[in-house]
């Protein structure tokens, strides 16, 4: 058996990738990734059979909707059966609506695997999985993970690069795409509220959103490297993550890992990423709230460096392909 990462499209096709590593030559092949179209679902085959949810976008990967965000909408569908999507002509756009024969086919494509086992990267997800048809099956949770030899203290004249003094605070924001599911909006609030002591960053922007952006936010539209991007998350005495739709973000293990603490609204799973020695929680759309926060965490320097990197950790992806490892070998 090989690790190995699934990749959904929307046709009937498959993007298979097989990660080697000197423990998997001891492993054999047991899974077979088959995609059904705009369904974005993955049917794994096999003597036994493990569905990994541990997409970094989606909230509930595969099997059971159409959409992979549902919270902002606040759609409890997928729990019951999905009908009427309010989502259709989002991604993944479809002309037709037909989550509801959609989701009754997947319901009885996974029901009827047997042995099969949930791996989802958050309590979060688990704990949806078990509102969902899948509630009969184990759910195990393995975290996401982060190459710590990249995403580490990594000094760089970033700062003076781009003009910014030593008596600012740099809040740093990192997103692939940009929008109001990743907190644009208050980055641009965050920017009317705070006094130029405090210097906002958002790397990951493109032309489009630049436009729509005060001037004096500095922004990134991609970085050279992860080398490059560990140098900012370096730079910047705090990190800030107001999504409110999401998983267990990456972003915000690698700011940790680079020793800089994170404030995060109290999406999905970003709180179970951080503890009270490396970072804060918010309600989502607190925006008051995410002030005061920064303003404490800039002023008082609650979260050292140390503690940031202890807690970092836990994040190391050779640590999870073990866990991997562990649980294939107990099947």
């Amino acid at each position: 058996m090989e690790l190995c990462q699934i990749g959904a499209n929307q046709g009937l096709t498959a993007e298979i990738g097989w990660n080697y590593t000197p423990q998997d030559r001891r492993c054999r092949k047991i899974l077979i990734g088959l995609v059904v179209r705009g369904a974005k679902t993955v049917v794994v085959r096999g003597k036994n059979r493990i569905l990994t949810q541990n997409r970094k976008n989606p909230e509930m990967t595969v099997p059971i909707s159409q959409c992979p965000y549902f919270t902002m909408v606040k759609c409890e569908k997928w729990k019951d059966g999905c009908h009427h999507c309010m989502q259709i002509h989002s991604y993944p756009s479809s002309l037709l609506d037909m989550t509801k024969p959609m989701w009754y086919l997947k319901k009885k494509w996974f029901t009827g695997v047997n042995k099969m086992i949930i791996v989802t990267p958050s309590d979060w997800l688990a704990n949806l999985v078990k509102e969902s048809f899948l509630k009969d099956y184990p759910v195990h949770v393995i975290n996401n993970g982060i190459n710590l030899g990249v995403f580490k203290p990594t000094t760089s004249s970033f700062r003076e690069k781009h003009g910014i003094k030593d008596d600012q605070y740099l809040i740093l924001g990192v997103a692939y795409s940009w929008g109001k599911r990743k907190g644009l909006d208050v980055f641009i609030e965050l920017s009317k509220r705070l006094s130029r002591e405090y210097q906002i960053v958002l790397v990951g922007t493109d032309d489009t959103i630049d436009k729509q952006l005060p001037e004096h936010i500095i922004t990134i539209h991609r970085t050279r490297s992860q080398v490059e991007l560990a140098e900012i998350y370096t730079a910047a005495d705090l990190f800030v993550n107001p999504t409110r739709e999401d998983n267990y973000p990456t972003v915000n293990m690698e700011s940790l890992a680079c020793g800089t603490p994170v404030l995060t609204f109290n999406t999905g799973g970003c709180s179970e990423i951080l503890d009270e020695t490396c970072g804060s929680v918010v309600e989502c759309d607190d925006i008051d709230g995410m002030i005061r926060e920064i303003i404490r965490i800039c002023n008082e320097k609650p979260f050292s460096i140390d503690a940031c990197l202890k807690r970092s950790k836990r994040f190391d992806m050779n640590a999870r392909f073990s866990e991997y490892l562990h649980l294939y070998d107990e099947l």
